[in-house]
């Protein structure tokens, strides 16, 4: 549809005392390599020569860029992309941007998912298989559960069901979304089928931004483009803004845009000496499956950036939905650092394995700090649907 002219992005890209830009596109028509990098090009030349291109990934016509103000070029680093789609299926595209800011880890997903009128059981919704295809960080966990904060952004194709286009313009009207919200088919997965557990939305407080303005087809006005946010335990994020473009229609729809704000945990720096080393250790751990396949070989692996190598538990054989480790079954974790304004700011993921990743919890160091020994019941998770619970008991000792 073409690429929006300077005013039209000064509609959409608003905040300018931003650090970070992220921005998400889909059908701007990329046919070479070449209009992808200049679409990077184009972004950064409208933010001035103050910003600079940090990532840029494109999948057809689909595109993620992730731009930075220079003064903050130091603290990002660790700097990943991925992407995947399926074959022939052009709308099931995702491209995805990982970086760490400071010491606090971020990952981008754009999406372009396929429009369909019942969104479908977990093991088949489009959504589920493409987080699942993405790999970045920690190649042997989940790419949702690893991250400080996570976002998935782009065209959900999300329909507005059973209402008619007088029923929506009757309640765009009245300001009232409610009633359009209450039949969007994106918040009924969420709130009741559960998907994409641990994500959410920010209150929508504008009027659908998919075929609102035009009236050449018989298709209700929707919610089609997102923006859905994920953050670890104790790490704190405020959302400043989340609205829409309305004045800016491209491809019959209005983009939307979200401003957050994030206090990033800063590379750590004790000034005392002869701290005394601690270590975590689990009295025992279990899971609990609610998927239905048993487990052959179930093993644990544990890992985090305080530790700075994956642990592993014994492999238990004999297939089982319930496996349970013992104390002596379990590796005894030594942090890299043993100071606790340090460690409370950390987490491990805890990931179940049997020849390949089955889930994976997180736990905040936190907990432990302030309870010992700390009760763990955490949902185990892959590819953003709940497949169980992790349950036992950790202490730290020293």
């Amino acid at each position: 549809a073409g690429w929006p002219g300077a005013d039209a992005l000064a509609q959409w890209i608003t905040c300018q005392s931003c650090d970070v830009y992220v921005v998400g596109a889909q059908a701007l028509s990329f046919d070479p390599d070449a209009q992808k990098q200049g679409w990077a090009n184009y972004l950064q030349a409208y933010l001035g020569s103050d910003f600079f291109l940090v990532a840029s990934v494109a999948l057809r016509n689909t595109a993620l860029c992730v731009l930075a103000k220079r003064q903050v070029a130091h603290k990002i680093t660790n700097i990943e992309t991925s992407l995947t789609g399926a074959d022939g299926v052009e709308q099931r595209d995702a491209c995805a941007v990982a970086l760490k800011f400071l010491e606090t880890s971020f990952c981008f997903v754009c999406l372009h998912l396929p429009p369909r009128d019942m969104w479908l059981s977990a093991e088949d919704e489009p959504i589920y298989n493409t987080m699942k295809e993405l790999r970045m960080g920690n190649q042997e966990s989940d790419v949702l559960t690893q991250f400080h904060h996570t976002f998935l952004l782009g065209d959900f194709s999300s329909k507005t069901l059973t209402l008619h286009r007088h029923e929506i313009q009757n309640a765009v009207n009245a300001w009232d979304y409610g009633p359009i919200l209450a039949h969007d088919q994106l918040s009924i997965a969420i709130q009741e089928s559960g998907l994409m557990v641990g994500f959410e939305e920010q209150t929508i407080k504008f009027a659908p931004t998919n075929f609102y303005k035009s009236q050449e087809t018989a298709q209700s006005p929707s919610y089609s483009d997102r923006i859905l946010s994920k953050s670890q335990p104790e790490t704190p994020m405020q959302c400043l803004q989340y609205s829409s473009s309305p004045d800016l229609n491209s491809s019959r729809r209005s983009p939307v845009y979200g401003i957050f704000r994030f206090p990033c945990y800063r590379p750590f720096i004790s000034l005392y000496r002869n701290i005394p080393s601690v270590s975590f250790q689990f009295d025992s751990l279990g899971i609990v499956q609610t998927t239905s396949r048993p487990l052959a070989r179930a093993s644990l692996k544990i890992w985090g950036s305080c530790l700075g190598t994956i642990q592993q538990s014994v492999v238990l054989t004999g297939k089982t939905d319930a496996p349970q480790w013992r104390d002596r079954e379990l590796p005894v974790l030594k942090p890299l650092v043993s100071h606790p304004m340090f460690l409370e700011t950390q987490h491990m993921t805890i990931m179940l394995w049997d020849q390949q990743l089955r889930g994976a919890a997180v736990f905040p160091l936190k907990y432990v700090l302030a309870e010992n020994p700390c009760r763990v019941d955490l949902p185990l998770e892959y590819g953003g649907r709940v497949v169980g619970r992790l349950c036992g008991y950790i202490r730290c000792c020293g």
